[in-house]
């Protein structure tokens, strides 16, 4: 009960000492009594009513507080979804927070800020489904990730100059080229086959 009653608190953003006004407003008969009795000290602190409170009535700290308690530090982080949706949902059962839009609240405000965003636009409505829209996209951006190339780039090297010694060597092999200084045979060297003899007329001087 108690902490069913911090969680609404929590969530109406009631200050620690509006909390303690508000518990014992609703407080009667054995347990007005049990308050009155409280050291002054102890009825300004709401840590210390909820222990003294506890102690009275369950012997003990409350399973429930204790989740709520770690509720409270429980953000996404670095989780992912498929940790942190799971984990969330556990902890608001545990801490008996069944209200859906408490546990949508308790989602966005855990979720990093863009998941959060997704959830919003998307218009959820209820825990799961907001779980649903934050795995999807982080799933959407893992794989756009995986898909860009992160290949090395090579710089462009510029080619070397040709100093003055090579570029006067490619001009004396192209004037060769042209004035058909690399032919195998020059012109009027003659028939190379000019004193073969003919086998088929014996004659000499016409095989070319």
């Amino acid at each position: 009960w108690l902490g069913r009653f911090e969680v609404l608190a929590d969530y109406l953003g009631f200050a620690n000492k509006e909390k303690i006004e508000e518990l014992v407003a609703v407080f009667e008969g054995h347990s007005l009594d049990w308050f009155i009795g409280l050291d002054p000290t102890t009825k300004q602190d709401w840590e210390k009513v909820k222990q003294a409170f506890l102690h009275l009535h369950a012997q003990g700290s409350d399973p429930t507080l204790v989740a709520f308690d770690e509720l409270k530090a429980y953000t996404q982080g670095d989780k992912p979804m498929k940790v942190f949706g799971p984990g969330l949902t556990s902890l608001l059962h545990r801490a008996a927070i069944y209200s859906p839009s408490i546990q949508l609240e308790y989602l966005k405000e855990r979720l990093s800020p863009l998941l959060e965003q997704a959830v919003i636009l998307r218009g959820a409505s209820t825990l799961e489904e907001g779980i649903k829209i934050a795995t999807e996209i982080e799933r959407s951006l893992a794989r756009a990730k995986n898909t860009v190339s992160t290949g090395p780039i090579h710089q462009y090297q510029p080619e070397p100059a040709i100093t003055e010694g090579q570029q006067q060597n490619y001009q004396q092999r192209d004037d060769k080229r042209k004035s058909g200084g690399y032919a195998r045979f020059s012109k009027g060297s003659g028939n190379p086959n000019k004193d073969r003899k003919c086998f088929k007329c014996g004659k000499v001087g016409h095989i070319k």
